[in-house]
C-alpha cells in the first residue's frame, strides 16, 4: 500500500519591503532627547547631527524628512545643551 501524499506546491515569498534606515530614526530619536541635562545632551545632539548628516549624505535614501528632523533638533538644542541647560 502507498501513502497517501499531497501534491507539494512552490513556496511563495513576500517580496522585501525597504524600510526605513535606523540611523534616520536613532537622528531623530537622540535629536528629541537632546535635552537632556548635563553632558548627556550634549552627546546626543552630536550624536543626531552625525547620524542626519550621514543619512542625507546617501542620496535616494528613505527616511529623509527623520534624518532632517532628527539633524534641525540637533543643531537647534546643542548650544543649550554644552551650556548644561
Amino acid at each position: 500500500m502507498v501513502p497517501h501524499s499531497y501534491p507539494q506546491y512552490p513556496m511563495m515569498m513576500q517580496p522585501e519591503v525597504p524600510g526605513t534606515p535606523g540611523l534616520a530614526v536613532a537622528s531623530l530619536v537622540c535629536g528629541l532627547f537632546g535635552l537632556t541635562p548635563l553632558w548627556i545632551g550634549f552627546v546626543l545632539c552630536l550624536l543626531a547631527i552625525t547620524f542626519g548628516a550621514v543619512v542625507l549624505a546617501k542620496p535616494g535614501q528613505r527616511g529623509r524628512g527623520l534624518a532632517i528632523a532628527g539633524l534641525v533638533l540637533g543643531i537647534v538644542q546643542l548650544l543649550p545643551a554644552a551650556c548644561g541647560l
